[in-house]
């Protein structure tokens, strides 16, 4: 749980350097979430969050 915490603070940190690139020229583009999880990761952490069993 730890772990998914310290990246999710990462990925935001992340998220706010790449936004901060953007101006109304040009689009920085920020690597979704989905790209940095595998898939099975990524339906185990969404089966816990909506208490899906």
């Amino acid at each position: 749980m730890q772990s998914r915490r310290d990246f999710m603070r990462k990925y935001e940190g992340y998220l706010v350097k790449v936004n901060a690139l953007q101006t109304e020229s040009t689009a920085a583009l920020a690597m979704p979430v989905s790209a940095c999880i595998e898939k099975d990761t990524r339906r185990m952490i969404a089966r816990w969050e909506f208490s899906v069993v």
